[in-house]
């Protein structure tokens, strides 16, 4: 799915390029419906996670950066992650954006960020049920978040 690219292919290659990082020490591109799209990260020892998302919406993510790219009309937004990226998953409309302390809620389908919560302790997993997002982290503690009330109030377990 990634092409994998040396900096001077990176360089040479004319297209649109989703987000690159100032000392990337990793290049690639993604080709879809015919078009290509190109990137650079700093991270070596892990690649890209990219999830395919109805109707035609790519999440592409890599350390501290996350892209929506919309492949049938090339547009796209970057979002700039505070902590690093460790997956994303997708409950109803919604795309969360799971990172080491922090989730981003987003609606894929707009492009556009909902909301964002943070968090002391590093995130292990997640999961919605109802209207709440459940938090879990790694010291085994976790965390209740009634999505439907924008002012929550965290309720720590």
């Amino acid at each position: 799915m990634i092409q994998k690219l040396t900096k001077k292919q990176y360089n040479s290659l004319v297209t649109l390029e989703l987000f690159s990082e100032e000392y990337s020490r990793s290049y690639g591109c993604i080709t879809i419906d015919s078009k290509t799209y190109k990137f650079s990260w700093q991270s070596t020892l892990i690649d890209p996670q990219i999830e395919f998302f109805k109707p035609n919406i790519v999440g592409i993510a890599i350390d501290q950066h996350f892209c929506l790219l919309n492949s049938k009309n090339g547009e796209f937004k970057t979002f700039r992650l505070f902590t690093p990226f460790l997956f994303m998953k997708t409950f109803e409309k919604e795309l969360f954006i799971v990172c080491e302390t922090e989730i981003m809620l987003l609606n894929p389908f707009l492009l556009e960020q909902d909301r964002e919560y943070s968090f002391d302790e590093i995130i292990k997993d997640i999961t919605v049920r109802d209207q709440f997002l459940t938090v879990f982290f790694i010291d085994d503690s976790e965390t209740r978040i009634n999505l439907n009330d924008e002012n929550s109030i965290y309720i720590t377990h």
